[in-house]
């Protein structure tokens, strides 16, 4: 899968918004008063907790759950388009209020013992697939803007790059959810004792 620089230059606009976006949701999240971001991290305890109930950390179910978890989002960044700066957003915004809240019980050493082993990779592979959704949803626009005027091969070329680093995204991914899985763990019980 080759992908050359001008490919990269290509998509480099869409991925500088995307990460803006990202910066912004973070930044929102780390705003909040300790009372904010507990509402916030309370909830998505709750949903996470459903899942857990369903998977052993250290197990290839969980790499599996994890997996399918961020391709789901990636996939809703495609189908978004223009909006999926939001989703990226999204989740900066959820990251900075578990910030806050675990910085607020004296624990943001183990807040980041159990973010950063993966987060190295799944934040950019999910600033990737955001910009893939936002440059497809643009170009799709554009082709609709010009009344389907050469839209047959001339989108699908241009979409072509955009697919290939949308796989790039799903292969981060999938090492992030491995990471997630079996080193995550391993790391916070470290850092914990």
């Amino acid at each position: 899968m080759a992908y050359s620089k001008g490919t990269l230059r290509e998509h480099l606009p869409y991925i500088i918004a995307v990460v803006l976006s990202f910066i912004v949701g973070l930044l929102y999240g780390l705003s909040y008063s300790p009372h904010e971001a507990e509402r916030v991290s309370k909830s998505v305890f709750e949903s996470l907790s459903e899942i857990a109930k369903f998977i052993e950390i250290g197990s290839i179910l969980a790499v599996i759950l994890i997996f399918a978890k961020n391709a789901l989002t990636a996939f809703i960044s495609l189908i978004v388009g223009p909006f999926s700066p939001l989703i990226v957003a999204y989740n900066g915004w959820i990251l900075g209020a578990l910030y806050v809240y675990f910085s607020n019980l004296g624990k943001s050493t183990f807040f980041i013992a159990g973010t950063v082993p993966h987060g190295i990779v799944e934040i950019p592979a999910l600033i990737l697939s955001g910009s893939c959704g936002l440059r497809l949803g643009i170009l799709v626009l554009r082709k609709l803007r010009y009344k389907f005027e050469g839209l047959g091969f001339e989108l699908i070329t241009s979409l072509k790059p955009t697919f290939k680093l949308f796989l790039i995204s799903l292969l981060l991914f999938m090492i992030a959810a491995v990471i997630e899985s079996f080193v995550t763990p391993i790391i916070i019980f470290i850092t914990s004792t």
